[in-house]
């Protein structure tokens, strides 16, 4: 039996989003979840996540093998721990209605702070999306 792995996704890997078929064969957990951060969209039309702990970013729970969770990184331009990465992947409580689960999530990287962001205030990219 493979490992499994909890992914938090807020952007285009969402369901009906441009992503969303990398996660096609992934068993979804939770449609409405959030974690804590801030949420902003960049002029090439993707979010990325600053953590925050005062705001909250809403997503999607997903349970995925370590083969899609490597396919992941790469479609995030996760290197590595400390590399140059477009995304770094880190580990956050992620929340529903009825229960918390430790996830990982793609967060804000040093990279990818030199964009220029605007701020999504509902912390919703499905919402923000026309």
């Amino acid at each position: 039996m493979s490992e499994k792995y909890m992914v938090f996704v807020y952007g285009t890997l969402r369901k009906e989003e441009s992503n969303n078929e990398f996660l096609a064969n992934s068993r979804l957990v939770a449609e409405g979840a959030w974690t804590a951060g801030k949420l902003y969209s960049t002029t090439s039309y993707y979010p990325v996540l600053e953590k925050y702990k005062y705001g909250k970013v809403y997503g999607e729970l997903y349970e995925v093998t370590k083969d899609k969770l490597e396919e992941l990184d790469v479609l995030e331009g996760y290197i590595g721990e400390g590399k140059n990465n477009l995304y770094d992947r880190i580990e956050q409580t992620i929340f529903t209605d009825k229960a918390s689960w430790l996830a990982y999530l793609y967060v804000m990287s040093i990279k990818s702070m030199e964009m220029r962001l605007s701020v999504i205030e509902s912390g919703d990219w499905k919402r923000h999306v026309p």
